[in-house]
């Protein structure tokens, strides 16, 4: 559930991040439970571009920033486009990128 708000929340017209605050006070979300992808709500939010998003799973949510899908990609990789998320996950996730973006 926490994946699909991730991307679907991106896209809409609600508050995504009260949102995502409300499904992150439920002790039963695993904020780094995996699609059949690999992928986590973080590299939904990443891909998206969504940094508010981003923020919030990284430091209120203590997703991990170092976990790759299936095909070895962390949410640093899918995150190359979106300079904001880019930046969040170096200074909140602890990540440098692998190659320059």
């Amino acid at each position: 559930p926490l994946m699909c708000a991730c991307l679907s929340l991106a896209h809409g017209s609600c508050d995504p991040v009260g949102v995502l605050r409300l499904l992150l006070e439920d002790a039963r979300v695993q904020v780094n439970a995996r699609d059949m992808g690999g992928q986590t709500a973080l590299h939904y939010a990443c891909r998206e571009g969504h940094s508010e998003l981003v923020r919030v799973l990284l430091v209120e949510g203590s997703a991990s920033a170092r976990l790759a899908d299936r095909q070895g990609k962390t949410p640093m990789d899918v995150a190359r486009r979106h300079e904001g998320c880019v930046q969040l996950l170096k200074v909140r996730g602890g990540i440098e990128p692998s190659v320059d973006i």
